[in-house]
């Protein structure tokens, strides 16, 4: 049985299209009911034979979704149900899914309560700006608006700002980098700025739970901007939810595939759309790595903030509307767009990241894109001098730092372990479950990056240890160059 898409499908296929036509318009009127018999909405689907032709089950779906239309959701669920049956009983395959797809499009044009109606209403795009927009003078409105309301860095600021433009132009760029908004504890803020992001992004479905089902069926019906809140609750043992937020960050891997139907059939669901993902705590680390992480604090009692109400709202929507209408006008110069980006420690997945919110900045020019690659640098810099992609990496940086601050091109394991017990802000005095590491915890930790320990003499003393020359190659792949001290670090570690 052949089932064509489109016209142009019949056409290419050499069907006769005039009488394709009239056979669909035949199949597609349902019998006329006589006077005092109400023909039920699944009567066309009643009518077919066994194993249908294309044209015939196609004029039945039709005819079903025309019953539908005026049904409200029971009566739909139960018309559903007896033409699932039916069409089963006449060796269709898939009629779960072919059903659903019939009423799903009556479902969109229908009755105010069917499903999503409301969802779909909420998520309606911005009407762009009537005039052209500068986009330097959006950018710095954006700003604005986040430091009138938040407590936060110039450099968050600045990206904040360039994720919100890029969640309208995002279909431009090949990657889509989450906009990671963390915490150390709760009453930072994350829930007000996704809450005010929401106000400048098109299509934003805001959720503090979620689900994998309910994650790739929204983005793929709705095609949203993503704002999850509460993370560190739904994401906390939960890989794979934490699979499909990882998918997204590439266009070409940009599915996942699940068995739908009756049949188990394999269908694939799209999973492309701008995310903000915001909780207390760090991240998996394999989607921090995909992130452009904003990490806020606690404001303190004398700093002062904007409250954000619900009237505040309609003030944003001119913002919003601006941003659409700069998006639209410059989205095939984005499509083009390759900035150059800095080298931010060596980072590939950071420069990735990075690309599509510098491709904004250089398309508005004046002062941006240079504003853009200094916030970028700082805020890359500084995720990485904190806790490590994992242990591992942690502990391969410390290690550099004990070799550079011994001047020392061998360091007995012994040493190794007294001087990483000793360090008051790493994990490594507790770190086998309360008990300090030892050396064959250090020894595990960076085996897999090809560091081994050896026999090593230093002066008198002989033991096992580790060799400089054999862990540079480490050093180089997996830490970002040391930073050289400048005059200024100089002179302030002299007064320390």
């Amino acid at each position: 049985m052949t089932v064509a898409k489109d016209l142009s499908e019949v056409h290419l296929a050499g069907v006769d299209l005039p009488a394709y036509l009239e056979k669909l318009k035949c199949a597609s009127v349902a019998p006329a009911a006589s006077d005092g018999d109400k023909t039920p909405p699944w009567q066309a689907i009643a009518d077919l034979s066994d194993e249908p032709d294309g044209v015939a089950l196609e004029g039945a779906l039709r005819a079903l979704h025309c019953a539908c239309s005026d049904l409200d959701a029971i009566a739909r669920t139960a018309a559903a149900d007896q033409a699932q049956r039916l069409l089963k009983e006449r060796h269709v395959s898939a009629p779960g899914e072919r059903v659903r797809a019939a009423l799903g499009q009556a479902c969109e044009s229908g009755t105010a309560d069917a499903p999503g109606a409301a969802l779909e209403a909420v998520l309606s795009d911005p009407e762009p700006w009537p005039e052209e927009v500068d986009g330097a003078q959006l950018l710095e409105d954006l700003c604005e608006t986040l430091r009138r309301h938040l407590i936060m860095s110039e450099d968050q600021i600045v990206a904040g700002a360039l994720w919100a433009l890029y969640a309208h132009c995002f279909d431009a760029f090949e990657v889509a980098p989450l906009l990671g908004v963390t915490s150390p504890v709760k009453r930072c803020a994350k829930t007000r700025l996704t809450e005010l992001v929401a106000r400048l992004v098109p299509r934003p479905l805001s959720v503090a739970n979620l689900t994998p089902a309910a994650a790739f069926r929204a983005i793929e019906r709705y095609r949203p901007t993503l704002l999850f809140d509460e993370a560190d609750r739904s994401l906390k043992d939960n890989p794979e939810l934490n699979g499909i937020l990882n998918a997204g960050h590439t266009r070409d891997s940009a599915h996942v595939m699940r068995c739908v139907g009756e049949e188990a059939e394999p269908r694939l669901f799209s999973v492309w759309a701008p995310k903000l993902v915001a909780g207390i705590g760090r991240q998996a680390g394999t989607l921090e790595d995909r992130s452009i992480v904003i990490e806020l604090q606690r404001k303190r009692p004398d700093q002062k903030v904007a409250p954000l109400r619900q009237r505040n709202k309609a003030a944003l929507e001119p913002l919003r509307r601006r941003a659409a209408r700069w998006a639209a006008d410059h989205l095939d110069q984005l499509t083009l767009a390759d900035p150059e980006t800095p080298s931010l420690g060596g980072n590939d997945r950071a420069a990735d990241n990075w690309c599509p919110l510098l491709a904004i900045a250089d398309e508005t020019g004046g002062e941006w894109p240079m504003r853009a690659r200094d916030a970028a640098e700082r805020l890359t810099t500084g995720a990485a001098t904190k806790e490590g992609d994992d242990d591992g990496i942690l502990l391969l940086a410390d290690l550099r730092d004990l070799f550079a601050e011994g001047a020392a091109d061998k360091l007995l394991t012994a040493a190794v372990v007294t001087a990483l017990t000793g360090q008051e802000e790493r994990p490594w005095a507790h770190y086998r479950h309360g008990n300090p590491l030892d050396s064959n915890t250090v020894a595990r930790l960076l085996k897999p990056f090809g560091v081994h320990p050896g026999e090593v003499r230093i002066a008198d003393k002989t033991g096992r240890g580790y060799r400089l020359e054999n862990c540079e190659e480490a050093f180089s792949r997996y830490l970002p160059a040391p930073q050289p001290e400048t005059p200024e670090t100089d002179l302030q570690n002299a007064g320390f």
